[in-house]
């Protein structure tokens, strides 16, 4: 393992060989403190780094069972600290924003493995929620691509976090609400509209809602139509901007069901009949 003076072309060559598995992989203890240095890598502003080869590798071990559960839930405990998805939480226009974005694709690793194997308690998973929630009502940094660092995307990130949330064993309606109110938070607070198909990510997590049935598609148009009434009390460019997000938002929704032929006659009704759906 290389070590923290070692260059970022070595440490390019460690993970790169990793990836291939033209070394051994670490295991037991060396395998959590391979994977601390992995996550330092998501620091960088070198996208190959961080992208393309220390996510890349994260997400191969634990979706591949590499780790035990134990190890699991250690390494979600430090994706969810203060070092990781919240470090410098607050911040915008810095790289600080990287470690956070990239912190919420391992959790999203993470829940997508627990499904498989189930070693998530519901006080786990609630604090996992509860987390997610602080997160997304404190990032200020909602930049998608950029093009010194590369992909940032921390709304589609944690929109991926939240999808395995939403339709997991322990979702209910109320846990669908709160992370519906989080991506309004991320609607309203954008200063431009998304350009990087964020409302596309959003629109899985809120798709997998309705497909699990912890949310019917009469409760989320309810949503809609009560968020955007909040809208119109604002001035109009910013109503401009926000009400564009919201309408991408929920076309993106509509169309996923609409293509997939996932719509009955009286949803599509509800969904045709929404302001924010119809909206030039």
């Amino acid at each position: 393992m290389p070590s923290s003076t070692s260059s970022t072309i070595e440490t390019k060559e460690w993970l790169q060989q990793l990836l291939n598995e033209d070394i051994p992989m670490p295991e037991g203890d060396e395998l959590l403190n391979a994977s601390k240095h992995v996550l330092q890598c998501f620091h960088s502003t070198d996208a190959e780094l961080r992208d393309n080869l220390a996510y890349s590798l994260i997400a191969k071990w634990v979706t591949s069972s590499k780790f035990t559960s134990d190890q699991l839930l250690t390494l979600l405990d430090q994706a969810l600290s203060s070092e990781m998805l919240l470090y410098r939480i607050g911040e915008s226009n810095t790289s600080s924003v990287l470690i956070r974005s990239f912190s919420s694709l391992v959790i999203a690793s993470i829940l997508y493995q627990d499904q498989q194997e189930k070693f998530l308690s519901e006080e786990t998973y609630t604090n996992v929620l509860h987390t997610l929630i602080t997160y997304a009502e404190q990032e200020q940094d909602l930049r998608g691509f950029v093009a010194e660092y590369g992909w940032v995307h921390s709304v589609a990130h944690v929109s991926d976090a939240f999808d395995e949330l939403a339709y997991h064993r322990f979702s209910s309606y109320e846990v669908c609400q709160q992370i519906w109110q989080a991506f309004y938070q991320f609607i309203t607070r954008a200063e431009a509209v998304f350009g990087f198909e964020e409302d596309e990510r959003m629109a899985v997590a809120l798709r997998s809602m309705i497909t699990h049935q912890h949310v019917s598609a009469a409760q989320f148009c309810t949503w809609i139509e009560t968020d955007s009434e909040q809208l119109d009390q604002q001035d109009y460019m910013e109503r401009y901007v926000k009400g564009i997000n919201l309408k991408h938002v929920v076309r993106s929704v509509y169309l996923g069901f609409k293509l997939n032929g996932q719509l009955r006659g009286e949803d599509e009704q509800l969904y045709t009949e929404l302001k924010a759906l119809r909206q030039k």
